[in-house]
């Protein structure tokens, strides 16, 4: 059978006004009618979304360096930008940001060569602005999600227009990686069978589709029951409906004129004219010297609204399946007038409200609890203080203190939660900080001795503990580093019986911390220096060498704090560094090839003070958090997700935090 080649063509519809506006924190907020119009703002008041969703945009390429949309900007964590070499080894190099598959390169931002068409050089940037430009930033306009993950997948020229193939090989890779909603702003009138199981592929994996339906209503073929459109009508063989087809509607919830419609293809409308947004930029070019423009209309600007919906639902109930999505998005529209039409129940069920769509998805799966954690936060005595652990829920409650020594440890104390024995309930473990022989000892919540035991025989001075799985049994090892002197390990069983040691070229003390950085079997070992430059160490879980890197200015030797958080909720940890006193209070993360993935300022922009670090869910929303204390001022407390502040505690005088960490716990 001869395979028809799919033409894709933008299904927009452009017209440009002049655009004045200035309102608080998002100045232009106030252009964007169709938000409170699709109910965005009530929406809002459940969830802003999540940077775990992740929403390939299958179009002319997006603006990477846009400021209301980089942050926003998915992440390829096993790529290094800029090395020239495929370092996961998907066969595109430096697919850092994701792929350009018009020109087989690694830059996805759209292209602004003569000859080009500006409406469809921007194209893709605008669509990516409706479904996730950055919210409550103090910049241009909000997306349907402030906090989401766009992956630009470009499969349009310069002229609106891309091959079958392209679209193909867009959608394995968006697959491939995670995307979680396909948008695809285009249309064409065949179909072939590589690009049907394409689709079906990805459908069945859990990724949901939303397609344009297309903009022929002036020209006699609108009707997509006698003439289909490409995506939005693609259904199985079985008539499973693949793709969520989306037409147009006006700001009064009438069909747009030039709007396509038709049940067989169409699932739902969504606002698609006098639409202001994102567009791409070029200062050198007098067709680009505006980052935001209007006014915009085409069913391809519909298709984002519902795409956006489709993400700041999955942010807060992650399991819906796409046949869910298609009809808790369809059960929870508003009426659109047709009565009296042609088209009259041929738009879809109705006009996408996504507020009361987040209500009714609460049938269909349960939500993430936000809330106060179970499991307690842990606190550790200070140098020459009585060696007590303080136990707190997330709110800042103070639940139980336990003594942990019988004598004041002259250097502290350090403590660590997890849950060693695996039975289901956290318990806590302390080692001497400095000052004292290496004796580890683990407690159940309510201060119960687990066990304990001697590391390094003989030795005294300070020491750190970390705990993970590091050979993928199922059981909890200790890992115990010397904090002075011989950079030393020594790696037990939660019983205290040693399995192995591990001695390291380096006269400088360590931490350590324990976790799975690189998503394969077994947790890995990460050391990083109490003084000195800032050089991180990662091991693999038998002790071997996995890489090194330097994660801030090599010229600053004060040390580093350390924490391991899964910022990017893909299963694999990052390296969360704060620096010691002497250092700035900038927050960094890093993946185990060492590319820093995030960073905010957790405190004063030029203070000298340090930050220590830790990481937990501390709100009981699925994900981990960054918790945070100044290194000169340990009273404050602060949780940050993604770098905005989200917890904050005050620790009064009864507890003594002193000079040590922060101790760390894991969910």
């Amino acid at each position: 059978m001869k395979h028809l080649s799919l033409v894709l063509f933008l299904a927009l519809l452009f017209q440009a006004f002049p655009v004045f506006a200035q309102t608080p924190n998002d100045p232009l907020l106030d252009r964007l009618w169709y938000l409170d119009r699709i109910h965005a703002s009530d929406a809002w008041e459940t969830t802003t979304g999540h940077d775990g969703v992740v929403v390939a945009v299958l179009d002319s390429g997006v603006d990477l360096g846009h400021p209301d949309i980089e942050a926003n900007v998915w992440l390829n964590e096993d790529e290094i930008s800029g090395n020239g070499l495929d370092d996961d080894g998907n066969g595109r190099k430096d697919d850092v940001h994701g792929w350009d598959f018009v020109d087989g390169d690694a830059d996805p931002n759209p292209e602004d060569a003569i000859p080009f068409d500006p409406s469809a050089v921007s194209h893709g940037t605008l669509v990516a602005g409706i479904i996730g430009a950055v919210g409550n930033n103090a910049e241009g306009i909000a997306g349907i999600n402030w906090d989401v993950r766009i992956m630009p997948l470009r499969i349009l020229n310069r002229q609106g227009v891309g091959g079958e193939q392209a679209a193909i090989d867009a959608i394995n890779y968006a697959l491939d990686n995670g995307a979680d909603v396909i948008n695809m702003s285009f249309t064409g009138r065949n179909i072939s069978t590589p690009f049907s199981h394409a689709v079906k592929k990805a459908y069945d994996r859990g990724v949901v589709f939303v397609a344009a339906v297309g903009n022929d209503g002036e020209n006699g073929q609108a009707n997509l029951n006698r003439d289909p459109i490409y995506p939005a009508c693609l259904k199985g063989a079985l008539d499973d409906d693949w793709v969520i087809g989306v037409a147009a509607t006006t700001s009064t919830d009438e069909k747009a004129g030039f709007s396509n419609y038709g049940r067989n293809c169409t699932d739902i409308s969504a606002p698609g004219v006098d639409l202001f947004g994102t567009s791409f930029y070029d200062p050198d070019n007098a067709s680009f010297d505006e980052r935001y423009t209007g006014f915009w209309q085409g069913t391809s600007m519909a298709a984002p609204m519902v795409s956006g919906s489709a993400a700041l639902l999955l942010s807060r109930f992650p399991t819906l399946t796409p046949a869910q999505m298609k009809i808790i998005l369809q059960l929870s529209v508003d009426p659109v007038k047709t009565k009296g039409t042609a088209w009259f129940g041929q738009l879809g069920s109705g006009r996408v409200n996504v507020a009361r769509a987040l209500e009714f998805a609460a049938a269909y799966a349960p939500p993430i609890v936000r809330g106060v954690t179970k499991t307690p936060i842990a606190f550790a005595a200070g140098p020459g203080h009585l060696p007590e652990v303080n136990l707190f829920t997330s709110n800042g409650e103070h639940l139980a203190s336990y003594l942990v020594y019988e004598d004041v440890v002259a250097g502290g104390i350090s403590v660590l939660v997890d849950d060693f024995d695996q039975d289901g309930e956290a318990e806590f473990a302390v080692v001497p900080r400095s000052g004292g022989e290496a004796r580890v000892k683990w407690f159940e919540m309510d201060g119960t001795l687990g066990a304990e035991f001697i590391a390094f025989p003989g030795v005294t001075g300070g020491f750190a503990l970390a705990s993970g799985d590091l050979d993928a049994d199922g059981k909890i090892e200790f890992v115990v580093s010397s904090r002075d002197g011989e950079a030393r390990l020594e790696v037990f069983t939660i019983k205290g019986e040693k399995k192995f040691d591990i001695a390291l070229e380096s006269n400088r003390g360590l931490t350590v911390d324990v976790g799975d950085v690189d998503g394969t079997l077994g947790d890995e070992i990460v050391l990083a220096p109490i003084h000195g430059a800032p050089v991180v160490r990662v091991l693999k879980g038998d002790g071997t060498p996995f890489n090194t890197m330097t994660v801030g200015n090599p010229a600053q030797t004060d040390g580093i704090y350390t924490a391991l958080a899964d910022l990017s909720n893909n299963g694999r940890k990052q390296i969360v560094v704060g620096a010691r006193r002497g250092g700035d209070q900038w927050v960094r993360a890093f993946n185990f090839q060492g590319a820093l993935t995030d960073a905010f300022l957790a405190g004063a922009e030029g203070l000298a003070d340090g930050m220590q670090v830790v990481a937990g869910d501390v709100n009981a929303d699925g994900r981990d958090d960054v918790i945070v204390m100044s290194d000169r001022n340990p009273t404050a407390i602060k949780a940050y997700q993604r770098g905005a502040e989200i917890l904050s505690w005050g620790l009064g005088n009864d507890i003594v935090i002193g000079d040590t960490e922060l101790g760390a716990w894991s969910f």
